[in-house]
């Protein structure tokens, strides 16, 4: 299995990995069905971005998830709901406390990059993948579970304030104008105002969700906070918003690599982001994500079997050319060789 963007998909011997399901989350095609350029042009007119496809390279290749796709698609449909029905986010905490049990149970495996289908569903979605890496992050720290269970309603909450931008801010296609920035900039401010009234929201998740944008040199917003002025909800928060919006395709962008994205944090520790936040948060991704094709300091191209969370640099390989399986951690014969890109 390996996740593939519209446009690269050569619909030749290649099958759904994953069903594809639409905003509601019923299932429009099941998983094993045949590709077709029909049923690209299909989903391309509704705005489907990539699928998760099996084809010769990638077979036998699994993608594990720290949370599956329906507690996600629940955990989705659960917000929408509270943002039709006044704020009912009641709603959401028996969904998070699923979500916490399953990171929990499943924290020795690093988070995958969740790749989107559907730009329709794009706050939801990402909003879900915040939370979740947010619940990795705080078990790193120790948390216990009501904080982890704070920690991630702050995480799922965290944009709902752009409901409150217009959307022809929130997407549009090109850069922002300084107006138009400065509108979308209220949004933390919109999001602690849609939650400070709540007996379901713990003050910590509050401070929180107006924290998320702030950055440890005091570049961020809306308060121009900095250091340990910051809640540590908010930083953890800043972190993992930036992340899941990187590597995620926009409308006015492609999405970066787990790898290039992994550096940019390294690069800005201890300058938007505190170090130990950002060691921990490399102990809890794939830098290299399962199923993504790399090109090797030999000049050759490989797939990625499977990672290591022991060795997140090292992962274990097939390489396209012959299909020869590498163990880049323990095979003594490749310790020269290196990943150089993501393709």
């Amino acid at each position: 299995m390996r996740y593939v963007d519209m446009d690269k998909i050569i619909p030749v011997g290649c099958y759904l990995a994953r069903p594809v399901c639409n905003d509601n989350g019923a299932v429009l095609m099941r998983q094993g069905g045949e590709i077709t350029e029909n049923l690209l042009n299909r989903l391309a007119k509704q705005n489907y971005v990539g699928l998760y496809i099996e084809d010769e390279i990638s077979k036998g290749i699994e993608i594990e998830d720290v949370v599956d796709e329906s507690l996600r698609l629940q955990a989705s449909d659960a917000l929408k709901e509270c943002l039709k029905k006044k704020l009912d986010f009641g709603r959401l905490s028996p969904i998070i406390s699923n979500i916490i049990d399953s990171v929990i149970s499943n924290r020795d495996k690093l988070i995958q990059v969740n790749h989107l289908q559907n730009y329709n569903e794009y706050l939801y979605a990402h909003s879900v993948n915040v939370a979740i890496l947010s619940i990795r992050i705080g078990l790193e720290f120790g948390l216990n579970m009501e904080k982890l269970s704070q920690l991630a309603m702050a995480g799922i909450l965290h944009d709902i304030g752009k409901n409150m931008v217009s959307p022809e801010i929130v997407n549009k296609v090109g850069k922002l104008t300084p107006e138009e920035f400065l509108e979308m900039k209220k949004h933390p401010i919109f999001s602690y105002e849609m939650t400070k009234d709540s007996p379901r929201i713990a003050s910590v998740s509050r401070v929180a969700i107006l924290d998320h944008h702030e950055r440890r040199d005091g570049s961020g917003y809306p308060r121009a906070l900095s250091g340990d002025n910051i809640s540590l909800f908010g930083k953890i928060l800043g972190v993992t918003d930036t992340y899941d919006a990187m590597t995620t395709d926009r409308v006015y962008r492609g999405a970066y690599s787990v790898a290039d994205v992994t550096e940019f944090f390294m690069a800005n520790s201890n300058v938007l982001f505190d170090f130990d936040l950002i060691k921990a948060f490399t102990r809890c991704i794939a830098v290299y994500p399962t199923g993504s094709i790399v090109e090797l300091s030999t000049g050759q191209r490989a797939i990625i079997v499977k990672n290591y969370n022991d060795c997140i640099l090292r992962p274990y390989i097939r390489l396209l050319d012959d299909m020869t399986e590498i163990d880049l951690k323990d095979d003594s014969k490749y310790l020269g060789v290196s990943i150089m890109k993501v393709i």
